[in-house]
């Protein structure tokens, strides 16, 4: 969440998608579902370059927050909850090692092939439908992960 309020989000395009083979094999969705597909890039004001590549896919059932993105700062999930009355009660998290393609390279002013992280963030309801699902493409640079963990004898 500090991630998601502590960078702006640029949208470059908003439209309903319907999920092809190769994005169902990089998300995990349903071939022939219709998501709202949102894409753009976060920034850090002052930065020179963006802080990542960020795909957000929106179940279609929840796809009306698209009209109010232009205008929304921080994260989506909270816009589902609000406007449809769910609860999202998990989020599954996953980050892999990836290479930049030619397509990215460009616009996060990186060299092809260069190392990244992408992080998979997909958030059910209560009811185990999925909400949303978010990536986040980092060049390797400009990602750092942080946890605590205490040990707790009982």
């Amino acid at each position: 969440l500090a991630f998601a309020t502590g960078a702006q989000f640029a949208i470059e395009s908003t439209g309903m998608t319907v999920i092809d083979d190769e994005l169902a094999a990089r998300t995990g969705l349903p071939v022939g579902e219709e998501w709202l597909a949102v894409n753009g890039f976060r920034r850090i004001d002052g930065a020179e370059f963006p802080v990542c590549r960020t795909e957000y896919y929106i179940n279609r059932a929840f796809a009306g927050v698209g009209r109010l993105l232009p205008r929304h700062a921080g994260p989506i999930f909270p816009l589902v909850e609000d406007i449809f009355g769910v609860s999202i009660v998990e989020v599954r998290q996953e980050i892999a090692a990836v290479l930049i393609s030619p397509a990215l390279a460009d616009q996060l002013s990186v060299e092809v092939g260069s190392p990244a992280l992408e992080v998979h963030r997909t958030y059910a309801t209560s009811d185990g439908e999925v909400a949303q699902l978010t990536i986040n493409t980092h060049p390797a640079s400009r990602f750092r992960h942080s946890m605590t963990m205490r040990r707790v004898r009982g």
